[in-house]
């Protein structure tokens, strides 16, 4: 009959703890690859919801999202936001779904089509990022 020597045991533990703390890592990290843009998405993600009313729920990384109140409706349109803490621009599905605190952008100035062959230009104060090298080629326009 074979036996394992506590050596060899510590050693198959050792492997085995790695492997977990590896996975756990991953993860995670992959849980905050998924882009948080509302709620619902918050929520999904595992994050905790708040005892308030209405609830809340908060991402890691200080997003507020509040759970609309059943009746209310808001209009489905993308909707262009600024954390003034980071600089952060990020885009979301409804007006509603912009997390507290966050200041809504005009759309002007909200991640404006530029370029292409049209040669449609930016409004003062921006200029456009091409997402290519050719010559209709079209963009964004950024500060």
């Amino acid at each position: 009959m074979y036996t394992i020597n506590l050596k060899s045991k510590f050693i198959v533990i050792v492997i085995l703890i790695v492997i977990a703390v590896g996975f756990g890592w991953w993860y995670l990290e992959r849980r905050s690859e998924v882009a948080i843009n509302s709620f619902d998405a918050c929520v999904t993600a595992g994050y905790p919801i708040q005892e308030s009313y209405p609830e809340q729920c908060r991402t890691p990384d200080g997003k507020i999202f509040v759970k609309r109140p059943a009746g209310t409706m808001c209009v489905q349109v993308i909707t262009a936001a600024k954390n003034p803490k980071t600089g952060e621009i990020a885009d979301f599905p409804t007006p509603c779904d912009v997390p507290l605190g966050w200041e809504i952008l005009p759309p002007e100035s909200a991640k404006q089509f530029c370029g292409g062959i049209a040669g449609v230009e930016c409004p003062a104060g921006y200029r456009c990022k091409l997402d290519g090298n050719y010559p209709d080629a079209g963009g964004i326009c950024v500060k």
